[in-house]
């Protein structure tokens, strides 16, 4: 099977590091696969880079830590919940 490997449309893809070695390619694959909202962060330097990939929020690292702005993210999706 090929495509996305989530069912369904408007789904929010959070990649921690929008401009790193992979995190560039995840956000390539997660626009073509249309994620509806791709959240990143990135170094202030990048931001402009990563948004032209096709992020939509990027969260300045420089200016608060990746795993903070996840935090309310993660447990709206009650991530790691049984």
């Amino acid at each position: 099977m090929a495509g996305a490997p989530w069912e369904g449309s408007n789904k929010t893809v959070v990649i921690t590091s929008g401009a790193g070695g992979t995190g560039y390619i995840g956000v390539q694959l997660a626009k073509t696969f249309a994620a509806g909202r791709i959240i990143t962060a990135a170094a202030p330097a990048q931001i402009p880079w990563v948004k032209s990939l096709g992020a939509d929020v990027v969260v300045d690292c420089a200016l608060q830590h990746r795993f903070s702005f996840m935090s309310p993210l993660l447990a709206c999706l009650h991530v790691g919940s049984q």
